[in-house]
């Protein structure tokens, strides 16, 4: 009995060293199949990126057809909705990641030095690959929240000019107020570090819209044909000016597109590759 007792505790001490010798080997098994998982995800986010930048070259050549022909059949759609779907799909990506990078956190340190390396070397892979992607949505966040300041301005509908003087002075009213609203809002944007000159030149012109409207109401009351006409020339100018700004906001946007993407194709992946090749190795 005694020896049965002793062959058991043997047994049960084999097998505890047997598990102590795989532990080490279960962890690196375990980062190996979280940074494979992630490569996947990198791709269907530079997919996204690639949405972006080639949408945006899309849009402009659309736009240069519309303002050569003025046809409003040739107008560049708004794909607001498209945007929003390509937001909740990167959210999607950014929630996996954030998984992965969880019970990456969760391993218990190792003894072997170069387990301990790559443990080490997943821990700092995921915090580059999780700032990249928060970086990605800041910038739709900052987007978001640009086109909800601008919604009083983009959804104003002006009277129908039907009786003179009356009308374009309800014109330039109403005006006023949705700029307002829209200068307002846009105050209290959260603007991202590298978009703070854009964003005030935006603002600027946005400003100028109000500034018109107060010099648009003044000729409206004096009845001067001569003002009235020069307003109707500078709102035109204020579109096209604001149009440009737009478009150096656009580019602000893509430049931060452009730099997840190198950050995604360069040393975050050259970091996943080493990874992956040095777990082979162990």
């Amino acid at each position: 009995m005694k020896r049965a007792n002793r062959k058991w505790i043997a047994l049960v001490l084999l097998s505890a060293f047997l598990l102590g010798g795989c532990a080490g080997s279960a962890k690196m098994g375990t980062i190996q199949k979280n940074v494979a998982q992630s490569e996947e995800i990198c791709q269907h986010v530079v997919d996204i990126i690639n949405w972006q930048l080639e949408g945006t070259e899309e849009y402009r050549a659309q736009r240069a057809i519309y303002n050569a022909s003025g046809d409003e059949r040739d107008m560049p759609e708004d794909n607001l909705e498209e945007i929003q779907a390509k937001y909740d799909e990167l959210m999607t990506y950014i929630a996996e990641i954030d998984a992965l990078k969880a019970r990456i956190d969760s391993l218990p340190s190792v003894k072997d030095p170069n387990e301990a390396l790559v443990l080490q070397a997943a821990k700092d892979y995921f915090g580059m690959l999780e700032r990249a992607l928060a970086d990605l949505a800041s910038i739709f966040d900052y987007f978001f929240a640009t086109q909800d300041a601008l919604e009083p301005m983009a959804t104003f509908e002006p009277p129908e000019i039907t009786t003179g003087l009356y009308d374009y002075s309800l014109y330039a009213g109403q005006l006023s107020q949705v700029v307002g609203q829209s200068q307002a809002k846009l105050a209290k944007v959260a603007c991202p570090e590298y978009m703070k000159d854009s964003h005030a030149d935006f603002a600027m012109r946005v400003d100028e819209y109000q500034s018109f409207c107060q010099d648009f109401s003044v000729a409206v009351q004096f009845n001067d044909p001569l003002r009235i006409a020069s307003c109707n020339y500078r709102i035109q100018r204020l579109n096209l000016m604001l149009e440009k700004s737009n478009d150096a906001v656009t580019d602000d946007f893509n430049l931060q597109f452009h730099q997840v993407a190198n950050r995604l194709n360069g040393s975050i992946s050259t970091l996943r590759m080493e990874l992956l090749a040095n777990i082979k190795l162990l």
